[in-house]
Parts: C-alpha cells; structure tokens; sequence
C-alpha cells in the first residue's frame, strides 16, 4: 500500500494545485514548468518506494537475534539487525516487530535510515515462557528519499523466527546435610542384598552383551520382553525414575500465571536436577501423544519438556500407569492429574498439580517437593 502522507508530500500537492489554478486562469505556459516538476517528484517517490517495496525481501536483510539463558521467567533482549545490501539508501519511516503475546508487547522504531550498504540494529526486551515460540513478519513503512510517498511491507527474518525457551533451575544445588549424604538414595532406590554380597537395585531392558544369568525371568513374562537385573558391580549409579504425565489441555495459555503443564515440567526438571547432582542415575520418561520419550541426560530433558506434544486427557491415565509399572528404583510421578485419578497405588511418589502426596501451585512448592523427595530418598543415612 502506497501513501502520500508526509508534510513534504502535503505541501508539494497544495503548491501543484495552486500552480494548475494559475495555468487554468491565466493560460500561461510558464505555469506548466513547476506543474511537470511537481508532478515528477510525486511520481519519483512513487516509483522508489514501490521499486524499494519489491525489493525489500532481497535487498534489506533482516535477522533477529536473542540474547539471555534462553529459560523461561527470565528476561531476553531482542535484537534486530537490518542490513541494507541494495545500492540505494533506504529510509524507514516505522518498523513495528510483535512477538508472541505472552513474551511481551510490540516493538516500534520510527524514522530509521540505512545507507547503501549500511546496517542498523534495534533491541527491545521480553521475558521467556516456556515452549517453542515463533515471531511473526517485521512490519516495515518505507518512503522515498524525500518523503512524498510511503510504502508498507512486512519482511519474515533471515535467522532467528522461532525459539525455544528451558525450564528453569530453581533447586539444583540441595546441601548434603539435608538429604542425609550420598549413600542413602541406594536403599531408597529398593538395593537389597543377595548371594555373595551382590547388590541389585533395580531392573531394565536386556541388551546385547549382557549376561543371560542376568535375566529376570518373572519380570520377563509380565512384560513380554527381556529384563535384566542391575547391579553395583556394573559400575551403573543408583537408579531413579521420574514420570512426566500431563495433557494437551494443560499447555493452553491464558494469562501470565502457570499453566499446570509448565508447573509440572518444570519440578520434573528441578527434581532430575537435584537427584543426578546428589549422585543418582535418573531417568526422565515424558508421556507423549506418540508413545514414551526417554532421557537420561538434563539437557535432553530441557529439550524434551520445552517441545513436548502432550497427548489428551483421554489416554493420559492408563499411559500413566503403563510407565509406573514394572520399573525398579525410586520412581516419582510428577502430573496435573490428581493421584486418586491414576489409581497408581504405592507404586510410585506422586507430585501433582491438584493433589497427590506433594502438591505444586508455586515455585516455592517445587522447592520444598525437591528437598522432601531427596529427603525421602537419603532418609536414614
């Protein structure tokens, strides 16, 4: 869309149309000078800045950039750089930038030139929520050099359209003093003793290379597929299982509060956290609308909970209960659904979002399930 709507252009029109009256009235070709030059100025502006509106998404390359921890709550600075790679200036009379609604408000910068061969940049503050979020097109007003006519054209970014914000640690670090050392998360992991002072701890998926003598011939047949028993002389770290069970309908956003989904993902995360750091070898199993997502590590776990696709509602339950069953360890199922719901029994520790044995509204609840749950498993040691 094309306007002619600066001063420049208002008073170049209002001196036109009083030369055209001179003409009119008098018949003197001398009027017909100014009148033809007035004329080309406007139809100048017109012709650049369409030529410049066509031109915009090859010659202005825009690429935003953020800057921060990439985690949720925390505040990122947005930087905008333009790139002018024409060989004409180009100058800008606005440029609005909207991020998602929920990361912060729109940004506008007026009356901005680019050189030829020039680059500009712009920045403007948001605060991360987490979840992948996309930015949508730059909105740019170009005019002509001399501001008859303005143009307005929207340019997606070379780089930088969408990120992806972590959950955030709030409860890593937990003082040996209050989970009762190291050596606890062992028995709390269900190790007992057995032969000739070996200790199992716990059962998983047989893999190629373990010992037959290994398998556990029970829990073989309740699950239809080989399980072997782990061992301290394996050389693998105590065990603990963390379940991550939430719906689609819990990730809808509707104001800046929490949603239960981002609740629960990050006290899984803050759990994982502490636990691994106390010595554990934790895993997270998140429920996804395709099946089970497995992850060891805690950064594969921020990547998991930040683009997870949560399945509904309708089959979170039994997904639930399939995950809790036949796993050995410590198992803590962190969920927006209520623990009476999940009918998962004493299987397994159950932090829910409504209620289960630990309740989460907060940021200072996860901190206080953290240290209970570490508590719990180092307690009497």
């Amino acid at each position: 869309m094309i306007e002619l709507s600066s001063p420049a252009s208002h008073w170049l029109l209002f001196s036109t149309a009083a030369i055209s009256v001179g003409f009119v009235f008098t018949g003197d070709p001398l009027y017909l000078i100014p009148l033809a030059a007035s004329a080309g100025l406007l139809a100048g502006g017109r012709v650049y800045t369409t030529f410049m509106s066509f031109e915009a998404a090859n010659r202005l390359v825009v690429e935003r950039r953020l800057i921060g921890s990439m985690t949720e709550k925390e505040p990122h600075r947005v930087e905008l750089s333009l790139r002018n790679k024409g060989a004409l200036p180009v100058h800008l009379e606005s440029l609005l930038d909207e991020p998602p609604i929920y990361l912060g408000r729109a940004f506008q910068a007026k009356d901005i030139y680019i050189s030829r061969g020039g680059e500009v940049t712009l920045s403007y503050d948001i605060v991360g929520r987490l979840g992948r979020w996309c930015f949508s097109y730059v909105k740019l007003r170009i005019a002509d050099p001399l501001g008859f006519s303005a143009s307005e054209v929207s340019v997606n970014t070379a780089r930088g359209r969408c990120f992806t914000f972590k959950p955030r640690l709030i409860a890593r670090a937990l003082p040996a003093a209050r989970i009762g050392g190291r050596e606890g998360i062992s028995r709390a992991s269900g190790l007992h003793s057995r032969g000739s002072g070996v200790d199992y701890y716990s059962f998983r998926d047989y893999q190629p290379g373990d010992e037959p003598r290994m398998i556990e011939w029970k829990m073989t047949a309740r699950r239809g597929q080989p399980v072997v028993k782990e061992t301290a002389g394996e050389g693998r770290g105590p065990q603990a299982l963390i379940i991550v069970a939430a719906s689609s309908d819990d990730w809808l956003i509707k104001g800046p509060e929490d949603t239960p989904y981002e609740l629960v993902a990050r006290t899984a995360f803050n759990i994982m956290a502490a636990l691994q750091e106390a010595g554990a070898k934790v895993k997270l199993n998140l429920i996804s609308r395709k099946g089970f997502v497995e992850v060891y590590d805690i950064n594969s776990a921020a990547e998991v909970l930040s683009e997870a696709v949560l399945p509904p509602k309708a089959t979170l339950i039994g997904a639930a209960q399939e995950a809790v069953t036949g796993s050995g360890g410590l198992k803590v199922l962190v969920t927006s659904l209520a623990a009476e719901d999940l009918g998962v029994g004493g299987e397994a520790v159950v932090v829910s979002t409504i209620r289960g044995d630990f309740t989460v509204k907060s940021d200072n609840d996860i901190v206080k399930v953290v240290e209970a749950i570490a508590h719990e498993a180092f307690k009497g040691h």
